[in-house]
């Protein structure tokens, strides 16, 4: 064999000093460069290159060493890095499956002494404990004392064997083993260093025993490798961005039902209030959404009102949760197949290599063609788009017949013979037709537009599309022209961002009107101050309704007869027709304890003998009639909760709404006129839903300040639904600020479309659920209505008495009672039957 040249295994002088000349060329021309790229670019080339290099930890290595096993790279690296890999990949090997097991066995068993601590037994102190059986203090504290010590050496054997501590100590997970063992640290902490008592630390430790709930996420952090846990984790992700959605319409739903409920039982009797905010009815909406209540609060059965809103409000119900389920649903099996088709791409790789290795293994080019059918992941809006396609298609061809038929029809028989009733009519299909083929048309270009291609940054010159692909090359000319090409993309960037933001204000050079580069950022919202706008009228949208929620909370509102709120209601009743000194004497002036004038209280005043609340007058405490006897419907005057003397407010913020209630009425007209003149056609936003719902949310307000301008009266905005007049309900138009948030949640428009495509479809079951209930409700009331009896006389059943002395003595006589073998009846008629059938 011939020995070599040198030239082949060496470098030659000439060369290398050639080559190192190169170098240096190459390296001031990437200086001269560097030096002329701005300070911010030189930033962001900086951090790409710094994660370049923590993504290709082999950058700087030689070929030998990039040969390397992983297991000789862990019997090089000692102890630590094979502990490293047993914590890191513990289902790997045999030791690490042992340690994976234990410590979930740990977690899982740590929670068995905190559950027997709760319950009744001899460590809980007192006599006769419940369950004598169970250990005493001293054993629960040997077994926190163990958990906590075999937590601990597993958080100090991970601190010693990090590579960078701080890198360690800014994870979450290692915080959470710290909080996991801080209760019985601190607890010794107390005793014996700082030397408490046992009742001092006692009710510390209740709540220091909390931590210990933090050692629970050590198990889903444990599992993350878990295949199961892997498709729920991108399942949860995933739904985020559709349950937003479900989200929004879930406060839109609660909200507006819990609004119309809290008006719709207004409360008389502070003692049977069904529902004191809007808060506490929204809760009832929402445990009804939910389920079908927990039965502490029903609407009243005698109020039909409330009772309808609760129908609605539970088929509402049963259709949302409809919504979430099938999202979470879907979601986790399409996840859960692509995981199995890539589970077995995976394996028939390893197959093919497998048989690519051994030929005697090799099967039939047929078992080959049918092993794997490809598949390829769909846009979602393939379906929509296709479906569109479709039904375009089938109306162009209803409109080719259309026009065949015209075609059909000789002219001079289009108008004076028999045929001209059918020229007309179909004139009349083919302009509807043309509507509609022009409408599909235009919806089908609507979707077709996600499938437009993105602009994506064109290919280094001289670079392959599989280049990118590939390990980047070390020389000094690929950094070079990867560093040019870096800079060049930034200082792109950094051009075209302000283009961009410019583009709504300018074209061709010259700028646009005002009016139009308004109608831009209230409308498309594509630069960022269009998006910091929406933000912020979507804030004081949300921040509205809150606060219109707080209007009713009476914890914010004082009571008692001299309050306006007091005042307020009894001015409303005394202020009906039909009002005399005889039927309700508190309504009117008393001269004495005995003596009742014709004239009429004032309730705007304090001061003198014709105020409600002064001298003899009813609200006094020299008031001598009692309030049953004081007016006609004393059930809704005497227990008033507006004229309760012992209601203690957190604040008493009733005349300071009016502060925020201007704000926010300014807020919502200044959006309102500027979207007037910002719109195109002024005439068709005014009749718009939208622009209606926009002068309903600040209708409440002006007419406000309007009543209490002609009243010669403070502004009012706290809301309690009592003796309602048309003042005090229109602040149910509040409740369409949250609508106004609809505006600015663009995915609202697919609740939007989803109502629009599903509501035929619904109608038909919706119908026969009606027709259901009411059929069960009357089969209910057969069964259930007991016999018809009249109080006080016999009533047999049977030939055996059923009224008997107990049930006579609840009804005056005479009183049609229907009674159940020896009960009342529950279901007393039909309205009731029906309200049962829906609710189960």
């Amino acid at each position: 064999m011939a020995t070599p040249s040198p030239a082949k295994v060496g470098s030659h002088p000439r060369g290398a000093s050639q080559s190192r000349r190169n170098s240096r060329r190459d390296s001031m021309a990437l200086a001269d460069v560097m030096n002329n790229l701005p300070p911010e670019v030189l930033a962001t080339l900086e951090a790409d290159v710094l994660n370049d290099k923590a993504s290709t930890p082999h950058f700087h290595m030689t070929a030998s060493q990039r040969d390397l096993s992983e297991a000789q790279k862990i019997r090089q690296g000692g102890w630590r890095r094979q502990l490293r890999k047993l914590f890191k990949q513990p289902r790997t090997s045999r030791g690490g499956r042992v340690y994976h097991y234990t410590m979930l066995g740990a977690i899982v068993g740590n929670f068995l002494p905190m559950i027997l601590e709760t319950l009744d037994g001899p460590a809980n102190g007192g006599s006769d404990p419940t369950y004598p059986f169970l250990p005493y203090r001293s054993t629960y504290f040997a077994w926190e004392v163990m958990f906590t010590s075999l937590f601990g050496l597993d958080l100090l054997v991970k601190v010693m064997i990090a590579k960078r501590q701080r890198k360690f100590w800014s994870r979450i997970n290692s915080w959470i083993d710290v909080l996991g063992i801080l209760p019985l640290l601190l607890s010794l902490f107390m005793q014996y260093q700082m030397g408490w008592s046992e009742d001092r630390r006692t009710h510390i430790e209740r709540y220091m025993k909390l931590l210990r709930l933090f050692r629970i996420f050590r198990v889903a952090y444990m599992l993350r490798e878990v295949d199961g846990i892997q498709v729920l984790r991108t399942t949860i992700v995933e739904c985020i961005p559709p349950l937003q959605i479900t989200a929004f319409f879930l406060i839109t739903l609660v909200m507006m039902f819990a609004t119309v409920l809290y008006y719709a039982e207004p409360c008389y009797n502070y003692t049977k209030c069904q529902f004191t905010d809007i808060f506490n009815a929204g809760y009832f909406v929402m445990v009804s959404v939910a389920t079908v209540g927990y039965g502490d609060q029903v609407p009243d059965l005698d109020n039909p009102v409330s009772v309808l809103v609760t129908c609605v409000l539970l088929i509402f119900g049963a259709l949302y949760l409809a919504m979430p389920l099938a999202i979470i649903g879907i979601k986790y099996e399409l996840t859960w197949l692509r995981y199995e088709l890539k589970v077995k791409r995976t394996t028939t790789s390893l197959s093919k290599k497998s048989t690519a290795r051994h030929p005697s293994t090799m099967k039939s080019p047929f078992a080959q063609h049918h092993a794997a059918l490809p598949s390829e992941d769909i846009h979602p809006s393939v379906h929509a788009a296709y479906t569109l396609y479709l039904d375009l298609v089938k109306d162009v061809m209803t409109l080719e017949a259309i026009v065949q038929t015209i075609m059909n029809i000789p002219p001079h028989e289009a108008l004076d013979s028999h045929q001209s009733r059918l020229h007309a009519e179909s004139l009349v299909k083919l302009n509807h037709m043309c509507k509609q083929v022009i409408v599909l048309y235009q919806k089908l270009m609507l979707e077709m537009r996600v499938f437009q291609p993105t602009r994506h940054a064109g290919l280094v010159p001289g670079e392959s599309p599989n280049d990118r692909f590939r390990s980047r090359s070390s020389s000094i000319t690929s950094i070079a022209s990867d560093v040019i090409h870096r800079a060049k993309r930034v200082i792109q960037q950094k051009i075209t961002r302000p283009m961009y933001d410019r583009q709504n204000s300018t074209l061709n050079g010259v700028r646009l009107p005002i009016r139009k580069r308004l109608r831009l950022v209230l409308e498309q919202q594509t630069s960022s101050h269009a998006i910091w706008v929406n933000w912020f009228f979507y804030i004081n949208a949300l921040l509205g309704v809150f606060m219109c929620y707080a209007e009713t909370t009476p914890e914010l509102q004082a009571y008692g007869p001299s309050t306006i709120l007091c005042r307020r209601a009894m001015g409303i009743y005394c202020g009906q027709p039909g009002r005399t000194s005889v039927s309700d004497a508190g309504c009117f002036v008393w001269r004495s304890n005995d003596t009742v004038t014709s004239t009429k209280l004032s309730f705007d005043c304090d001061d003198n003998d014709r105020c409600f609340g002064f001298g003899w007058n009813f609200g006094s405490e020299s008031a001598a009639m009692a309030c049953d006897r004081s007016f006609a419907l004393p059930e809704r005057i005497c227990q008033l909760r507006q004229c309760k003397t012992d209601h203690a407010p957190l604040a008493d913020l009733t005349t300071s709404w009016i502060y925020p209630e201007a704000y926010f009425a300014l807020v919502f007209t200044v959006e309102f006129a500027l979207r007037v003149y910002a719109t195109k056609r002024r005439g068709r936003f005014v009749r718009s839903v939208g622009s209606w719902l926009d002068i309903g949310a600040v209708i409440p307000f002006y007419a406000e300040m309007v009543a209490s301008m002609i009243d010669n009266r403070p502004a009012l905005f706290a809301i309690v639904p009592t003796f309602p007049t048309v003042i005090s309900v229109l602040p149910i138009l509040k409740t369409l600020r949250i609508l106004k948030m609809g505006k600015h949640f663009k995915a609202n428009a697919v609740l939007a479309r989803t109502a629009a495509l599903t509501y035929q479809r619904l109608l038909i079951p919706l119908i026969f659920l009606f027709l259901g209930c009411v059929a069960a409700g009357a089969i209910f009331y057969e069964v259930e209505r007991g016999t018809q009896c009249f109080a006080h006389l016999p009533c047999l059943w049977w030939q055996l008495d059923i009224m008997t002395d107990d049930i006579s003595a609840l009804f005056p006589p005479h009183k049609r009672v229907q009674v159940q073998m020896d009960k009342v009846t529950i279901v007393t008629d039909m309205w009731r039957s029906t309200w049962l059938s829906i609710v189960t």
